[in-house]
């Protein structure tokens, strides 16, 4: 049963990044695609209220003082569940955060 869900998880991480590298790829030998534009211009097109709220909701997290807050949480919950590890890998991401712009 280990050996089952440990080969799940290294496809599903296997998958996960090979999409992400592949669409990183995409996206830099196309940046503007037509499809993207045409979509985006379509969607503004109409007015739709839920879908500006919706669009709010989506973006704050965005927020840099929400994600920082977000971090810290879940880096907070991770040691109160005794998860050490999780916690230093959680606290050293946001430590990158804030050295990447230097």
């Amino acid at each position: 049963m280990l050996e089952r869900r440990t080969r799940i998880l290294t496809f599903t991480l296997i998958g996960l990044v090979t999409g992400f590298v592949l669409l990183s790829v995409f996206v830099s030998y196309f940046p503007e695609s037509h499809i993207d534009l045409e979509f985006s211009e379509s969607v503004q097109k109409y007015r739709m209220p839920m879908l500006d709220v919706l669009m709010k909701l989506v973006s704050y997290p965005g927020y840099a003082w929400i994600s920082v807050t977000m971090t810290a949480v879940i880096a907070v919950m991770s040691l109160a569940f005794k998860h050490k590890k999780e916690a230093l890998f959680t606290m050293l991401t946001l430590l990158q955060a804030w050295l990447a712009p230097l």
